[in-house]
């Protein structure tokens, strides 16, 4: 995918985690219809719960991409989802603002013609620092045959220490853990890819208040 790329490689630790954040809501056409009645997927609900905040309480503010450059810009709602491209790539994304602070932020990218789908979630402290990165890599083939994957990793970034993969697994469309697939070294790559944290600082950048 054409993203600001951050590549990892594939161990597994806690799996106790799949069990939190491996279940349920991962795809975005799923996403987007539980979005539009304002409801969560397991799996963001279980990440909200990790972020300790609460939708309800919280003013969500949308950013929309619809070039090759994810230029993301501020629209009024959740928009129409799919419908909303205007051409093979689409980025939708939630900030959450919580108790006065941005703490939680969810991001798709999705490249229609190649059919990869990524969700990258962000778990903020108070002082705006993301403490938590989750990301699905989605391959599904615009024909409908076999050989699609799911790829959900989950990492810390401890103040002043290196990342820390706590998960990363490979699901099926249940979102249940499968065997690692046989992947190609470019399927490998685009299972790995995740965004810089610094995503998370441009969106935030973008809704900041208007000096008058």
């Amino acid at each position: 995918m054409r993203l600001r790329r951050m590549c990892i490689g594939v161990s597994l630790a806690a799996p106790f985690l799949v069990c939190l954040f491996g279940v349920g809501q991962n795809s975005f056409d799923e996403h987007f219809s539980l979005a539009k009645q304002g409801k969560l997927g397991q799996r963001e609900m279980e990440f909200a719960k990790l972020c300790d905040v609460d939708r309800a309480s919280s003013n969500v503010i949308y950013e929309r991409s619809v070039d090759e450059n994810w230029t993301f810009k501020r629209v009024p709602s959740v928009g129409s989802g799919r419908d909303d491209a205007e051409m093979d790539y689409l980025g939708n994304a939630e900030l959450w603002i919580f108790k006065g602070k941005p703490r939680l932020i969810s991001v798709w990218f999705l490249i229609m013609d190649t059919a990869n789908t990524t969700n990258e979630m962000f778990c903020l402290d108070q002082s705006g620092r993301v403490i938590t990165q989750e990301s699905l890599n989605i391959y599904e083939p615009v024909d409908g045959s076999a050989g699609g994957w799911r790829h959900l990793t989950i990492r810390e970034l401890p103040k002043g220490d290196k990342q820390r993969i706590v998960t990363d697994v490979f699901l099926d469309i249940t979102g249940q853990r499968v065997v690692k697939p046989k992947l190609s070294r470019d399927d490998l790559d685009e299972a790995n890819a995740s965004v810089s944290p610094q995503l998370a600082k441009d969106l935030i950048a973008k809704i900041s208040p208007r000096k008058k």
